[in-house]
């Protein structure tokens, strides 16, 4: 016989906003990756894969438990529950790993959002895999197929924005609308899914999720909204703390400026008292000071600071 499921409105709800919390999260965490370097750039990865991969896992796992078939008890097996959480947030890393966030293209922009898409995918089946009940589970693969689009889809629509510089208001909006892609792959491929009684015997059911399955959603859900708002705490904490150190810097290096054209004799020394400074500043490998003709076609390099191993090009050039 086969079985008919019920869905805990509030859950699926509840499974929906932790899906866009934690893409806002993920967006906000990319625009730390793309104004990072080195090290920094790796840690604010590694946050953003938790980020995203923990938070589709867990709106997974939250609209897992929103699911019920009256009368009959759905436990997980602890262990595929588990990899699934690893594939979310490897398969993420990984995606997000192959951005090149300083120039991004859109080869490399696909092959990330196939990538977490896969991940999605099978963090999801591997995930259904561990439901333990008295029936059998089988497949629609039309609407396998529709989840797999939406799931490739969701995460390449993801990546694209997470490599782009937006404001708030734009991020809340994509977020939203990610959110609800993402939630609207898991609830497709529950749709995919049929369930059919083999040992145990199905009583009528008041059709929403025991008091237990709410209890343990709702818990899952804090969890990680609590980690995601820390992490955007974070974020914005690394923000200020870098828009504080650029005044410093700033400031720093106009009072340098000012002294040293302060101590400078003429005009000539003045102008290699500015190049060198600005140039050292900039970490240029030259910078100079030049009249242009009036034909606009030449310059007469007045001043020229050139870094340690590059030569110097004073006088007219064409």
């Amino acid at each position: 016989m086969i079985l008919h499921g019920v869905h805990d409105h509030y859950l699926v709800v509840l499974s929906i906003v932790v899906a866009t919390i934690a893409s806002f999260t993920a967006l906000s965490l990319a625009e730390r990756v793309r104004d990072s370097r080195e090290r920094a750039r790796r840690l604010w990865l590694a946050a953003a894969a938790m980020a995203l991969g923990g938070g589709i896992w867990s709106m997974h796992f939250v609209a897992m438990l929103a699911f019920s078939m009256p009368g009959m008890p759905i436990r997980y097996d602890l262990a595929p529950t588990l990899g699934s959480l690893a594939i979310a947030i490897g398969f993420t890393g990984g995606g997000l790993s192959l951005i090149n966030w300083s120039r991004p293209s859109l080869k490399r922009t696909l092959a990330a959002g196939l990538l977490i898409g896969a991940g999605i995918t099978g963090m999801h089946y591997l995930g259904m895999a561990a439901m333990q009940m008295g029936a059998a589970l089988s497949y629609d693969p039309a609407w396998v197929a529709l989840s797999i689009i939406i799931a490739l889809g969701a995460a390449t629509a993801a990546v694209w924005l997470a490599t782009r510089e937006q404001q708030v208001g734009r991020r809340a909006a994509a977020a939203a609308v990610m959110g609800v892609a993402i939630a609207g792959m898991h609830y497709t491929g529950m749709a995919a899914a049929t369930f059919t009684q083999t040992a145990m015997r199905v009583d009528a059911a008041d059709g929403v999720a025991s008091l237990g399955q709410t209890f343990l959603a709702t818990a899952i859900s804090l969890v990680t909204l609590v980690v995601l708002l820390l992490a955007l705490g974070a974020a914005q904490l690394e923000r200020l703390l870098t828009a504080g150190a650029r005044r410093e810097a700033g400031l720093r290096f106009f009072a340098t400026l000012n002294d040293r054209l302060f101590a400078s004799g003429d005009a000539t020394d003045a102008m290699t008292a500015a190049t060198a400074l600005l140039g050292t500043e900039l970490r240029a490998s030259r910078c100079a000071y030049a009249d242009v003709d009036s034909d606009g076609d030449r310059f007469w390099i007045r001043s020229d600071y050139t870094a340690p191993g590059s030569k110097a090009r004073p006088g007219n050039i064409s």
